[in-house]
């Protein structure tokens, strides 16, 4: 169960007033291996990578979540392990607050053949068709990810967020688009 719904136990890899503390050993255990992985990417960043590619591919959502975190916050150093996995299997609920901040944080960093990647996978989002009106659902999910790349030099990005917001088919964006 935790595996996909590690965000309920968890919400941030970061400190952040979401997170709570009647889960006290579980958080030590996400803040220590946060902040082992992000001063080892500072001092080994080679070896680092090799670990945080491993958690980025993980089957526990809290793996990735660290690994995008990490990757958010050395950017420089790593930037290479999220730009070769981009798809929409990192578009999903379980890792959305850090892929969120990393897309917010760095899509403008990103080469227009990324940013095209990113572009296609949210184009791509799947919902199930079990969902009651799916296909809004679907408009909403791909306006709350544009809200994360909007206005940050992608002018298809903008267009398309702009589009969404607009008609009788239009979605807003929650308050906090990232949790």
């Amino acid at each position: 169960k935790r595996s996909k719904l590690g965000y309920m136990y968890r919400p941030a890899v970061e400190d952040h007033p979401q997170n709570q503390d009647w889960h006290g050993a579980e958080n030590l255990c996400v803040e220590g291996l946060r902040d082992v992985l992000l001063a080892w990417m500072d001092v080994a960043p080679d070896a680092a990578s090799n670990y945080v590619k491993g958690l980025l591919e993980d089957q526990l959502g809290i793996a990735r979540r660290i690994a995008l975190h990490v990757i958010n916050h050395r950017w420089e150093v790593c930037s290479s392990l999220f730009l070769d996995s981009i798809s929409n299997s990192l578009l999903v609920a379980e890792i959305k607050h850090e892929m969120y901040q990393l897309l917010s944080a760095h899509f403008k960093d990103m080469s227009a053949t990324h940013q095209d990647l990113v572009l296609q996978s949210i184009e791509r989002i799947v919902v199930s068709e079990k969902i009651e009106n799916a296909e809004r659902h679907r408009r909403v999910e791909q306006r709350r990810w544009l809200s994360a790349i909007q206005g940050k030099g992608n002018d298809r990005a903008d267009q398309w967020f702009a589009d969404l917001g607009q008609g009788e088919l239009a979605v807003g964006v929650s308050s906090h688009p990232d949790f």
